[in-house]
């Protein structure tokens, strides 16, 4: 079965992301692709390693969870390739932002502050791959990610947005609109929060304080 036809926009964007990839050639390149759409995002990976495989090796990435250095895992991936320690041009695609929380609850930072640290403090160990990097994000991360690792994100070569029906977020302003209940968004969350963050939060919610009125607004939104 034949993937769906991408819309204009999205193939504008494609070819945009191509066409850097392209011209980076054997250097460090810092792509931010940002789509909310898991099956769309497979779909684009799938036809821009088709176009660049003539010149590029293609990689995916996933990032550990409890191992969030983006430096880490491709240094680790470097150990065990052996096209990329020789230095042949790669694209490599880094995926499992979109399992990260925005959310603090008890912790100190979330996991999502968490990446962005080791974005900022640990970008110097980049300059040793000589690699595209294509960083996929959610709409809800590119939000924060100029802010908590603005060194990271001034390396940026292009910030490659696709559109998609999908969305895996809320906006905080219109629940905040709807909402009859006081609120206060958890730490650590701006904007908006990812629909998975709701739904966790709505469990701490109802396991520290069953009766309150905010849950059957955050209900009707994670709905």
């Amino acid at each position: 079965m034949s993937a769906p036809l991408l819309s204009d926009k999205n193939q504008d964007a494609l070819e945009d992301l191509i066409v850097g990839i392209e011209a980076n050639g054997a250097n460090l390149g810092i792509f931010i692709a940002v789509c909310d759409d898991i099956s769309l995002r497979t779909q684009l990976i799938e036809q821009y390693e088709t176009a660049l495989s003539a010149e590029f090796c293609p990689h995916r990435l996933v990032l550990d969870p409890e191992e969030q250095s983006l430096s880490a895992l491709i240094r680790h991936q470097i150990q065990i390739d052996e096209r990329l320690s020789v230095g042949k041009p790669a694209a490599i695609s880094i995926l499992g932002t979109e399992s990260l929380s925005a959310l603090r609850l008890t912790d100190e930072r979330s996991p999502q502050e968490i990446f962005y640290g080791y974005l900022q403090w640990t970008r110097e160990s980049l300059r040793a791959f000589p690699f595209a990097i294509v960083l996929w994000v959610s709409y809800q991360m590119l939000e924060t990610l100029s802010r908590k690792a603005p060194d990271f994100w001034s390396w940026r070569r292009d910030v490659i947005r696709f559109e998609s029906k999908m969305k895996t977020a809320v906006q905080l302003d219109r629940f905040l609109s709807q909402s009859a209940a006081a609120f206060l968004p958890p730490e650590g969350v701006l904007n908006s929060i990812p629909i998975a963050d709701l739904e966790a939060w709505i469990g701490d919610i109802e396991t520290k304080t069953p009766d309150s009125p905010l849950l059957a607004d955050l209900h009707t939104q994670a709905g």
